[in-house]
């Protein structure tokens, strides 16, 4: 049996201790799905994302909602990207489509999006969600 594991997977490393050191160094972006990568390198989503994280300052808008102060560390996208909408600025690009949070609320909103990449197998060792699994 395949325990679901969510992208990305640092997020979860406090409840896989053994596993935290080998998940840690591995940044998003490699997490990426194939379409999305180009977008998340470029340089207008670097600087985008940098000007958003300040008007926020830098603070998971989640959590803030329940007066908790956490750094936030991932511009979410409310409408999710696709094959479909990835060319459009609208929903890239715009300020109303983001929101701030920390790796644990980033997991919570992916809990039952088409986000799951990971799981493991009986030994803890990570496994590739296959795409019909999704």
């Amino acid at each position: 049996m395949c325990s679901l594991f969510l992208s990305p997977p640092y997020a979860h490393a406090r409840y896989f201790p053994r596993m935290a050191v080998a998940l840690l160094p591995v940044p998003f972006i490699t997490m990426a799905r194939e379409f999305a990568k180009a977008f998340y390198n470029s340089k207008e989503w670097q600087a985008t994302r940098d000007l958003y994280i300040k008007s926020v300052d830098g603070l998971c808008e989640n959590c803030l909602k329940k007066n908790i102060y956490r750094p936030g560390k991932v511009v979410h996208h409310i409408v999710h990207l696709s094959p479909a909408n990835i060319n459009n600025p609208d929903i890239t690009l715009n300020p109303k489509n983001f929101m701030l949070v920390c790796q644990d609320c980033h997991a919570e909103l992916h809990a039952d999006g088409p986000e799951l990449r990971y799981c493991f197998d009986e030994d803890g060792n990570v496994l590739p969600v296959k795409e019909d699994e999704r």
